[in-house]
């Protein structure tokens, strides 16, 4: 998976038009206040012309225009409108938008490079992670692919790290399944034996946790297993059942 666009909000969403119906709906809101209202003959002894009797001070004509194009026409009746509510709705819509949730953060264990997908070919970020950094993911920490996490870079984008410089899971993952040890094994930092170092051993007849379901072997056909000292460590296939 290569780099995403950004995550930042589209700010030109922030408030939506007035349509059809919420103009069809003021007409009518307009049209049940002059039904009530109170018309007061003119000089002559004459109601007006519909068109120029006023509430408030804004005539029937202004307000039918208001209503049509749909833009502030509350004003107009008392404050009961679709203009302010239609903004007021769509500033609560976006204020009540998740955010982009972070599932894992990680410590990074050795200066790692980031790379564009979850291989060591397809290229990677001209930036890497110093020792002692913390990364962050959208995904739950025990899940590689290929050997990498996917992390959330600064810039919105992601990017994927090897195993062997990640470390310090937090939250610590759940123990999905156990295996058995069939026979004398080396824990390694990652799912290979020429990238991954060897941070322990294991002997035949010893029970091993694992935060992935059992006979998943996904990433390079190792298993991933749960250390004691919080880490994640990876076991060849080949001795576990």
């Amino acid at each position: 998976m290569g780099a995403v666009g950004s995550d930042y909000p589209d700010t030109n969403r922030g408030v939506a038009p007035v349509g059809r119906t919420a103009a069809a709906k003021l007409r009518r809101r307009i049209s049940n206040a002059f039904s009530g209202a109170v018309i007061y003959p003119g000089a002559e002894g004459k109601c007006p012309p519909h068109h120029h009797i006023s509430l408030g001070g804004i005539t029937v004509r202004n307000l039918v225009r208001l209503a049509s194009v749909g833009v502030g026409a509350a004003i107009a009746i008392g404050g009961a409108a679709s203009g302010a509510s239609a903004h007021e709705a769509a500033v609560a819509k976006t204020a009540a938008a998740p955010a982009v949730s972070t599932a894992c953060t990680m410590t990074i264990t050795h200066p790692a490079s980031i790379y564009v997908s979850p291989s060591f070919t397809n290229g990677r970020w001209n930036y890497g992670k110093h020792t002692g950094a913390r990364v962050t993911s959208s995904y739950d920490c025990w899940y590689f692919q290929n050997g990498f996490h996917e992390v959330t870079l600064s810039s919105g984008d992601v990017g994927y790290i090897y195993a062997s410089d990640l470390g310090h899971p937090s939250p610590l993952p759940s123990v999905a399944s156990r295996y058995k040890i069939t026979g004398s094994v080396h824990v390694r930092n990652a799912p290979s034996t020429t990238r991954g170092a060897i941070i322990g051993t294991k002997t035949a007849g010893q029970i091993v946790t694992s935060p992935a379901y059992k006979g998943y072997f996904d990433n390079n056909g190792f298993a991933e297993v749960l250390m004691g000292n919080g880490n994640i460590g990876w076991i060849s296939s080949a001795f576990v059942e």
